[in-house]
């Protein structure tokens, strides 16, 4: 995928919610791209798990995550994980 627009994303970190997703995926992709960590969150920790594989099987920094964003203590426990390592 060729992105139509750069914007510089290094040493930030982008969460995509329903990243499990195709679009959602693509968002993620995009943000990797620009140089972004990219936090996925998706209902389904395998779905955001195999979409955070691919991007880091290209080079990118990515980490899975379970989360629903409509219940307050699953965004609290996917939050208080880390990021580093990634």
């Amino acid at each position: 995928m060729k992105l139509p627009f750069t914007v510089d994303l290094n040493d930030k970190v982008v969460v995509v919610t329903g990243a499990g997703g195709v679009i959602c995926s693509t968002l993620a992709i995009a943000a990797a791209k620009c140089g972004a960590k990219v936090a996925l969150l998706d209902l389904s920790f395998e779905a955001a798990d195999r979409k955070a594989q691919e991007l880091r099987e290209k080079g990118y920094s990515a980490k899975a995550y379970e989360c629903n964003v409509l219940i307050e203590e699953s965004i609290r426990k996917a939050s208080i994980q880390s990021y580093e390592g990634t």
